[in-house]
């Protein structure tokens, strides 16, 4: 009977230690999706006008990276701002339900290539405006948030510390 203990007991802590281990690496994978919110970091900012007939995007290129669009519906249904893939049908980012006189921002973040973007008055049918836009090779190199691994480290000491008071 000592050996059953002495296994339950075992086993309990191999347990533990692997979901430990498995929420640690749940954290890291969660984390490294995210984008950095931090508002002062540098993002080029454009605006687009969209009205019942146009889709006016204030440039038609910008550097690769973090964009900013600024949507202002000037018509007088609610709109729509697209931005689609290199083929025209994917769809990279949008704006949806910005009624008449109201505006919204759509921020992405984009490799250099050629895009496209549009706006959809009345948020039916296939649009109005469809252009090309290019997302220019910029020579910055991308930096790295050097306290990314403390906060990854810390959270993942925080939520293991949750995950044992709710175990125990």
């Amino acid at each position: 009977m000592p050996r059953v203990i002495h296994s339950v007991s075992l086993r309990s802590v191999s347990l533990r230690s692997v979901s430990l281990v498995g929420v640690g690496l749940l954290g890291i994978v969660v984390l490294s999706g995210c984008v950095a919110n931090d508002p002062a970091s540098t993002h080029t900012a454009l605006t687009v006008d969209s009205s019942a007939t146009g889709c006016a995007v204030s440039a038609n290129e910008a550097p690769a990276g973090s964009i900013r669009f600024t949507v202002a519906n000037s018509g007088d249904q609610v709109t729509e701002f697209y931005l689609l893939a290199e083929d025209g049908l994917r769809i990279v980012g949008e704006a949806e339900n910005i009624g008449p006189g109201l505006s919204r921002d759509l921020v992405v973040q984009l490799e250099a290539g050629s895009y496209f973007t549009a706006c959809k008055p009345g948020m039916t049918g296939d649009g109005v405006g469809k252009t090309e836009f290019t997302a220019t090779k910029t020579d910055a190199a991308a930096t790295v948030n050097s306290n990314l691994a403390s906060h990854i480290d810390t959270i993942t000491t925080n939520y293991g510390s949750s995950v044992r008071n709710q175990i125990d």
